[in-house]
């Protein structure tokens, strides 16, 4: 998978990934790059019978301030019963590990590996259970709002359609549908309740499930304090 400004992600091998993972007391390890995601580079780590997911973000990309902010939301869902993965404490005490000084300054989080397909078919089950899962992640991060900074709500709110599909690869009939289907957008109400939210929930990418069962919700990245809307 492509990723975002190559230039700016992180040159993966075995030499490289020695100076993260000394940071957590992993001096003997094997690993494999994970192609899945086009935002940061995903590594698992195999050490001392464990496995972990090292995730080294774009360069320049992200604050330190964002991605520890990302990490307090889910350690909040994870500490209210939603299955997010834990974050590894590197040998500081720190969930954020860095490497480098400006400009070449690269950041990380370790993660436990959690098992099953980051890429699945939508099944009945699947979509009653992420349902379910999202409702009470909304109602979290209301909670969640009330006890941290809030973000400024959005002026202009209007529901608007995104294909899931890619567009040009359709016959020219389903293209001018598409393309009519998602010109098209409404005003929503005033008065939503607002929380943060993770805004990429779906089954290709950052929901990760086993034997047609969420087990995992990943890649917090784009939460936003924004209006709750299904």
């Amino acid at each position: 998978m492509q990723k975002l400004s190559p230039e700016k992600q992180y040159l993966v091998s075995k030499e490289t990934l020695i100076p993260f993972l000394l940071q957590y007391g992993f001096p003997d390890f094997s690993f494999a790059v994970i192609p899945e995601g086009i935002e940061n580079t995903s590594v698992r780590i195999a050490s001392e019978g464990k496995q972990y997911v090292l995730r080294i973000y774009r360069r320049g990309n992200k604050s330190d301030e964002e991605i520890l902010f990302e990490l307090a939301f889910s350690n909040y869902l994870r500490s209210n019963g939603i299955s997010v993965p834990s974050v590894q404490r590197n040998l500081q005490g720190k969930e954020l590990t860095i490497l480098g000084k400006d400009p070449i300054r690269f950041q990380a989080i370790l993660m436990d590996f959690v098992e099953g397909s980051s890429s699945t078919a939508y099944t009945p089950q699947l979509i009653d259970e992420l349902s379910t899962l999202q409702a009470r992640m909304h109602l979290l991060g209301i909670a969640f709002a009330q006890i941290h900074p809030k973000g400024t709500e959005w002026k202009r709110l209007r529901l608007q359609r995104v294909p899931l599909v890619d567009t040009d690869k359709q016959s020219t009939e389903l293209q001018g549908f598409i393309r009519r289907m998602t010109s098209f957008s409404s005003p929503l109400i005033p008065g939503l309740p607002y929380g943060y939210n993770h805004r990429d929930l779906d089954l290709d990418g950052n929901v990760i499930v086993k034997e047609n069962h969420i087990n995992a919700i990943i890649d917090f990245e784009d939460i936003k304090y924004s209006p709750v809307v299904d």
